[in-house]
């Protein structure tokens, strides 16, 4: 699906916003890092579920469009359930680890100064817009009418769409879960 490969590219940048943060001072260093580690860390698992409700799917539509989504509420409610999970993670909307990632992220940049603001803007913008894009396939899933047939879901990506969406929402409910490991794997000096 070409909107997750798109939407790949614009979590890059969030993922490469710390690295222009870089300055002199130590402590914005580790600070930057820790959050650019801990964006890798939530973003792996957001997108690790979102694909897997895509591959769970590719069988009955291999071409798989925003249409191919229409009323999988219906048709499977937790990968309906799931996926919108993913996608409001992804948007950066709370209480989703997404949120976190993003949120720290842009302390990390008000925190370094200079430009730092400008790209935090920046970047909430364009989870401002990307919610649109996210939300589109949200109102497929949920509002328009599709097949009625039940989604087949192997068994292994059904439980990687499970412990993934239980990821998603346990580190947005708890933070410190994933919070504390990234400024010890950092390699920064301390």
């Amino acid at each position: 699906m070409r909107l997750l490969a798109y939407s790949s590219i614009a979590q890059a940048g969030y993922m490469l916003l710390p690295f222009a943060l870089v300055t002199t001072d130590a402590a914005v260093n580790r600070a930057a890092f820790s959050a650019a580690v801990l964006y890798i860390l939530i973003y792996g698992v957001m997108n690790l579920g979102a694909f897997a409700v895509v591959i769970a799917m590719v069988k009955e539509a291999p071409g798989m469009l925003i249409s191919d989504f229409a009323g999988l509420i219906r048709r499977s409610p937790g990968l309906a359930i799931a996926m919108t999970t993913f996608l409001v993670s992804l948007a950066g909307i709370p209480p989703t680890a997404g949120f976190w990632a993003k949120f720290f992220v842009f302390i990390a940049a008000i925190n370094r100064g200079g430009i730092g603001p400008f790209l935090a803007a920046v970047m909430v913008v364009n989870s401002v817009v990307s919610v649109a894009y996210y939300f589109a396939i949200v109102k497929q899933m949920i509002f328009a009418e599709g097949e009625e047939r039940a989604v087949a879901v192997p068994i292994l990506v059904r439980g990687v769409v499970l412990v993934s969406a239980v990821m998603v929402l346990a580190i947005g409910v708890f933070p410190p879960l994933f919070a504390r490991f990234p400024p010890i794997s950092t390699l920064v000096g301390r």
